[in-house]
Formats: C-alpha cells, sequence, structure tokens
C-alpha cells in the first residue's frame, strides 16, 4: 500500500497483548459499550457510514451516495462520531447528523470538557486545504498551504493537530501544528505524513509513515521531533494510530506486503492477525486494549473487495456484522462505560 496511493485515515483513538486467538463472536460485557465505526457497502457498492454498538451494526447514511465514519468519541453520555457523506463534513450526535461544512471531510474527533473538536480538510478548486471545527465552528489551518488534519488532540488548552502539508516544490510533508503554528517533521524530499497525535507529561508524540528513497513506505513515530523508524525500507509499514499511557508508547498499523496487523509498544513489534489485516484505531480501557480494523483483499480497494470489519481486545480478533455485498471496514474505536 504505497503512500502515493494512501488514502486519508484518521482515526482518532492500546495496550497489552499479542495473542493470535480468533474468534467470531464479542465476549460479554457488563459494564462497557464498545463502539466501533467505518462503512459497511451495500449491493450496488456504495459505502455507507456505519457504527457497531456492542458488535451490532447501524447505518448512519442512506445509499443515495458514499459516506464513510472516521472516528469516535463519548463525552459524558453522548456519543460523537466524525466522518463525511454527500453533504460534506459531518458528525453524528447520538446517531443524529449535523452538517460541519460542504466539499470537506472530518476525519478527526476529541473532546476538551464541553467543547468538541473535529480535525480534516475543505476542498476548494479541488485542491485540499486543512482544518478544523470547534463547536461546529470552522478554523481554517491555511488557505494557502495544501495539506490536511489527519489526528486532533486537546491538552492542557492546547490544540495539537496532525497531518501532512504540500506544495508545488516540495514532496507531501509530514507535520503538526500547535494552536495553529506549523512544526515541520520531515523537508519534503520524500512524501509523508502525520496519521496520529498524542500529548502525554508535555511530550508531543506523533505517528505515521514516510516513503524511504526506495520507494518504500516506513512506519514512523516521532517524540517532540525526534524521528523513530518502526520498520525499515525493505518491507512495507504503516502506523495509523498513538496513545501515550503511563510513559508507555502504542502505535497500530501493518507491516509487510502479506499484511499483518501489528501494534508496537515502545518501539516492538506485537503481530494482531496476519494474512491481509490492518490495524487502525485505538482505545484503552484499565488494562485493555481495543483496536479496530480490518482484513482485506490485496491489489483491490478494500472496501469493494469483501473487506471484514473486525477489532482485536487483548489481541483476540472479533469479527463485526458486513455490509449487503459482504464488505465492510473499521477505522475507529472507542469504549464507552455504561
Amino acid at each position: 500500500m504505497p503512500l502515493k496511493y494512501a488514502y486519508l485515515i484518521v482515526i482518532i483513538s492500546l495496550f497489552f497483548s499479542s495473542c493470535k486467538k480468533e474468534s467470531t463472536k464479542q465476549q460479554p460485557q457488563s459494564n462497557l459499550d464498545i463502539y466501533v465505526v467505518g462503512a459497511s457497502t451495500t449491493k450496488n457498492y456504495v459505502n455507507v457510514a456505519t457504527y457497531w454498538k456492542n458488535g451490532v451494526g447501524h447505518l448512519l447514511a442512506d445509499s443515495l451516495g458514499h459516506s464513510l465514519a472516521y472516528a469516535v468519541c463519548a463525552s459524558g453520555n453522548d456519543v460523537y462520531i466524525a466522518g463525511y457523506t454527500s453533504a460534506g463534513a459531518v458528525y453524528w450526535k447520538n446517531s443524529i447528523m449535523t452538517v460541519l461544512s460542504p466539499n470537506a471531510s472530518a476525519t478527526s474527533i476529541c473532546t476538551d470538557g464541553n467543547d468538541i473538536y473535529f480535525g480534516g480538510y475543505v476542498i476548494q478548486n479541488y485542491n485540499s486545504y486543512p482544518a478544523y471545527w470547534k463547536d461546529g465552528t470552522l478554523n481554517m489551518v491555511s488557505t494557502t498551504t495544501q495539506g490536511a488534519v489527519n489526528s486532533i488532540v486537546v491538552s492542557g488548552g492546547t490544540l495539537y493537530l496532525g497531518g501532512y502539508v504540500t506544495s508545488s516544490t516540495t514532496a507531501q510533508k509530514a507535520v503538526y501544528w500547535i494552536n495553529g503554528v506549523q512544526q515541520d517533521l520531515t523537508s519534503g524530499g520524500f512524501p509523508a505524513r502525520v496519521n496520529g497525535i498524542d500529548v502525554d507529561g508535555g511530550n508531543v508524540y506523533a505517528t505515521g509513515v514516510w516513503e524511504s528513497g526506495s520507494g518504500t513506505d516506513v512506519a514512523t513515530d516521532w517524540r517532540d521531533k525526534t524521528h523513530t523508524a518502526l520498520s525499515d525500507t525493505t518491507v512495507e509499514a504503516n502506523a495509523s494510530a498513538i496513545k501515550v499511557i503511563g510513559g508507555d508508547i502504542y502505535v497500530t498499523g501493518y507491516f509487510n506486503t502479506q499484511g499483518a496487523a501489528v501494534y508496537w509498544r515502545n518501539g516492538y513489534m506485537n503481530t494482531l492477525s496476519t494474512n491481509y489485516f490492518e490495524a487502525t484505531g485505538i482505545a484503552v480501557n484499565g488494562t485493555d486494549l481495543y483496536i479496530s480494523g480490518f482484513k482485506f483483499t490485496p491489489g483491490e480497494p478494500a472496501i469493494l473487495a469483501g473487506a471484514t470489519a473486525c477489532f482485536w481486545k487483548n489481541g483476540t480478533l472479533i469479527q463485526l456484522p458486513p455490509g449487503d455485498d459482504g464488505s465492510a471496514m473499521a477505522y475507529g474505536i472507542a469504549v464507552v462505560p455504561k
């Protein structure tokens, strides 16, 4: 999955095991609701934004146009989901849709007190520009530099955005913004992007991918701009999301051309499932680690080729029901106390 062909995946939302136990039934949860978001496909190959609550699928939009849910979070008794429909960037609050902006997409989500933030991009003249929304109000990160916000977090009243920028003179650069001020992580010599961002103890952690000089995608994380490669240039890899807990750094993604869903803990890789899987979002409850993802068919657009949405709890694979044509993908996950 070369970087130049990759689409925005955000996500937004890690902890414990590398077991390979598999199950098609969700384990009973007495005090938690597990939300997974993504898309399922109709018989006419229309992608429809979907969320699964405790393994049961629910459509968020109609099948008149493509839609997708990228990220999910909870605030109090409310569950928020970010994504897009034919109307543009949208969010759903308890399944009720609100349009943020036309010709746009909401890729990520976070809350801070009573405020709700969405990261994403706005399309103008066929080009995307990085943007975020606070309580529904659009804020352009840049109106002159093309790019996108793939991840968003607020810590200590400071807003952090992760994503990329591009120009006619450089390749796509991995960047993050602190209260709107751009911080470059790569020089633009080779394509790169930030897929996830987190803050812990005043340190900024980002993860993503950069394309090596040989053309191989390398999974990467950064701590306060210091780069660490999670894979080498001999195999394809990608890092999708990051979570820092008690000083431990957790990153999800995939590794090698056979598509192994993996996560890294402090740089050490743990395999979740092999044979064309990818891990996407992260959620943690106590010592339990929840990771969303999907199984895909190589060489095909995953949502149109029998992809299977799933998540892992502490390494145990749990498959989710597909759409009408048997396909679905999962991009984000949240665990909510009942």
